[in-house]
């Protein structure tokens, strides 16, 4: 996996350019690009973490960082569906599109989870490795994630009915879907993800390849302009 190293007095500036703008969100920069261009001249910035992600693409074993969020399953159908059709409609829009499309083939999958050593099996909707808070253009995916703390907050969506998953959308957008009975949040080091179906991986909105998966967490790996 990856380890921290590398200039420590490095300094990353962000205007942004993308469709949902999630990770500014949680850092505290602003969405309007002159606003974004004033923040690099000045001289506050916030250390924060990196997730670690590897997993299998077409038989090799790759490894890459992200620095919001990355996820399997029905996130990452979502992402695969969202990129290929709708994301010249913009953030929330294009997001929506690609879930109700999602939902019409997408069946849930039996997975084996190890959560920093403690193995379980579960019959999953997606399993999402958060690093910062909002995700999917606007969604408050985790609301409690720290961008300093060390930690990845792990969203784990279980067996969930689709009539069930289209009811409970609108709480994600608000954060309060984590007192939801087939939503669990952990916080973790590392998740490693096995499962005998075949399911795709997301890394920021990008599409990767498939498990077996591990996620992790290189901390204070980067200074970042706010």
């Amino acid at each position: 996996m990856y380890e921290a190293g590398g200039n420590k007095d490095a300094r990353l500036g962000i205007i942004c350019t993308g469709t949902g703008s999630d990770y500014a969100r949680t850092v505290g920069i602003p969405r309007h690009y002159e606003e974004a261009c004033r923040r690099i001249s000045d001289s506050k910035q916030v250390t924060v973490d990196l997730g670690t992600i590897e997993y299998s693409q077409n038989g090799s074993r790759m490894e890459r960082v992200f620095v919001n969020f990355a996820g399997m399953g029905f996130d990452a159908e979502i992402v695969r569906r969202t990129t290929r059709s709708f994301k010249a409609l913009g953030s929330t829009l294009s997001y929506l599109l690609g879930v109700f499309t999602t939902l019409v083939s997408y069946r849930n999958r039996e997975i084996e989870v190890v959560i920093d050593g403690e193995k379980s099996l579960k019959k999953v909707c997606a399993v999402v490795a958060n690093n910062g808070r909002y995700a999917g253009g606007g969604m408050f995916a985790a609301p409690d994630a720290d961008l300093s703390d060390g930690l990845l907050d792990i969203m784990i969506i279980g067996d969930i009915g689709k009539a069930d998953l289209i009811r409970s959308l609108p709480s994600i957008y608000k954060g309060t879907h984590n007192s939801h009975p087939k939503v669990t949040m952990k916080r973790a080091k590392e998740v490693e993800i096995r499962s005998e179906q075949s399911l795709n991986l997301q890394a920021d909105g990008e599409l990767l390849g498939n498990l077996p998966v591990r996620f992790g967490i290189i901390p204070s790996a980067l200074n970042i302009i706010v």
